[in-house]
């Protein structure tokens, strides 16, 4: 019996496995001590011929890549319930990150959030999308996170009291004013 017998297509194991490496731990006569025979996986799928014999008691591993690599994850801040680092399996969409965060909080804006990707070459690029689509599913904004990718949540501005100040002592007119707008002076 050959291990692509056993295995005789990536449907047969968990999704995301080590391509290159796995181990056949295999007892051997008259004490049954263990010793190790590693193989590569992707190299006997694609020529069962060259596939490693197995005998009787022998016990496969196959391993996932994450323990050759690190993980996937994603990182969610701004306004959700828990902001921070998150472990994906390498297929998140934005909304799955919403929900690993913990969902939005009352105050944020569903209108708008931003993504912020690091490409392979070092270069960066940002997305705006529209958050209440991506949760409602929609494809074009729902999109498909990749490893490091951040994800930022911001507030609704409508639903933030304004600033205030409040006058107080021996002035004319205590009270408590709205602070106004700071514009900046047209040129």
């Amino acid at each position: 019996m050959k291990l692509t017998d056993l295995i005789a297509s990536y449907k047969e194991i968990l999704p995301e496995p080590a391509a290159h490496y796995g181990e056949i731990i295999r007892l051997n006569p008259p004490d049954f001590h263990p010793t190790v025979v590693s193989f590569d996986l992707a190299g006997a799928m694609a020529d069962p011929a060259s596939a490693p014999q197995l005998q009787p008691l022998d016990t496969v591993r196959i391993f996932s890549r994450f323990d050759f690599e690190p993980a996937p994850t994603v990182f969610v801040v701004g306004e959700v319930r828990s902001p921070g680092n998150y472990r994906t399996s390498g297929q998140a969409s934005l909304r799955d990150a919403v929900f690993l965060a913990g969902g939005l909080k009352p105050d944020a804006a569903v209108d708008t959030a931003q993504l912020f990707r690091i490409n392979p070459d070092g270069s960066s690029k940002i997305f705006s999308v529209n958050l209440g689509s991506a949760l409602n599913g929609s494809a074009e904004d729902n999109i498909l996170l990749q490893p490091r990718d951040r994800l930022l949540i911001h507030k609704n501005t409508s639903r933030v009291e304004p600033s205030t100040i409040e006058i107080t002592g021996e002035v004319a007119k205590p009270a408590a004013i709205l602070t106004p707008k700071i514009c900046a002076p047209k040129i």
